[in-house]
């Protein structure tokens, strides 16, 4: 994201926007995939209530 358009509450609105979609389809949860390195987004996320989880880790194959 730019850094002039940080702290203004976009990120937050998009985040509501997509959790209220999923909610509307019948989901029960929201999942977001987050960098160790990425701490700028770490702060975004946990404001809005996301939290890691340790006892999960993602599995990838690359497709060729």
């Amino acid at each position: 994201m730019d850094p002039a358009r940080r702290r203004q509450g976009i990120g937050s609105v998009l985040i509501r926007a997509a959790e209220e979609r999923f909610a509307k389809l019948g989901a029960f949860r929201a999942d977001a995939m987050v960098l160790h390195e990425n701490v700028l987004a770490h702060h975004a996320w946990g404001s809005a209530g996301y939290a890691p989880q340790p006892q999960w880790a993602r599995w990838v194959k690359p497709l060729s």
